[in-house]
């Protein structure tokens, strides 16, 4: 289980396969990386490129009553909404590779189905 934010109390249960859940609370502010792009080349020992990305920064988003990201072979999920700073009205943007619930005490439960889940609980 990689949560982005390490506060974020989580628990879930898997279906077939590794669980992963990657999910990004916005409601106490997010730190994301800013990327840099870098190319390369050579003739030995093969001719050959490469195209890097490197963390350069990171840049801090605004807080935001949003819960995004993805799951993967998660049948339930329960998220502490408090330690995620997340209050009742509450969005989420989770994409889920099949059924799932998931539960944040104090805001609510929501049924998740396979791909793009959008809404406010």
């Amino acid at each position: 289980m990689r949560l982005r934010r390490p506060t974020i109390l989580a628990a879930g249960i898997a279906a077939a396969g590794p669980l992963r859940v990657d999910l990004t609370s916005h409601g106490c502010g997010v730190e994301v990386p800013t990327l840099g792009k870098r190319n390369s080349a050579g003739p030995r020992p093969v001719p050959w490129v490469s195209v890097v990305q490197e963390v350069t920064g990171t840049k801090r988003l605004p807080r935001a009553q949003l819960l995004s990201g993805d799951l993967r072979n998660v049948r339930s999920l329960r998220v502490d909404a408090g330690a995620a700073c997340l209050r009742p009205g509450m969005s989420y943007r989770i994409r889920s590779d099949g059924p799932a619930v998931l539960r944040l005490p104090t805001v609510g439960v929501v049924a998740l189905r396979r791909g793009m889940n959008t809404g406010t609980v």
